[in-house]
C-alpha cells in the first residue's frame, strides 16, 4: 500500500465495533486513574518538589525569627537586671 505525505491508510469497517459498557465503565475509570498518575509523575517539580521546598524554607524563617527573638529579649533582661 503506497501511502502519500499526511495520508491515512483507510479505516477497516469491521474493526471500529461498538464497545459493551456495563454499569460501571472500568475502562473509563482505569483511564482516568493511569493519565492522572502519569500527569503527576510529569509535573512531580510543581507538585511535591516545590511545596515541600516552600515549606521548608518558610518553617526555617519561623525557626531563626523566633530565635531571634528570644535571644533579643534574653540580652535586654540580662542587661536591664546588672
Amino acid at each position: 500500500m503506497n501511502l502519500r505525505v499526511g495520508e491515512r491508510p483507510p479505516r477497516d469497517p469491521d474493526h471500529l465495533q461498538p464497545r459493551l459498557v456495563g454499569i460501571i465503565n472500568w475502562r473509563g475509570i482505569w483511564t482516568l486513574y493511569a493519565k492522572g498518575i502519569q500527569r503527576l509523575l510529569r509535573i512531580t517539580m510543581q507538585s511535591i518538589v516545590a511545596p515541600v521546598a516552600t515549606t521548608l524554607l518558610l518553617l526555617g524563617l519561623v525557626v531563626v525569627v523566633q530565635r531571634r527573638r528570644n535571644g533579643v529579649a534574653a540580652e535586654t533582661v540580662s542587661a536591664s537586671a546588672t
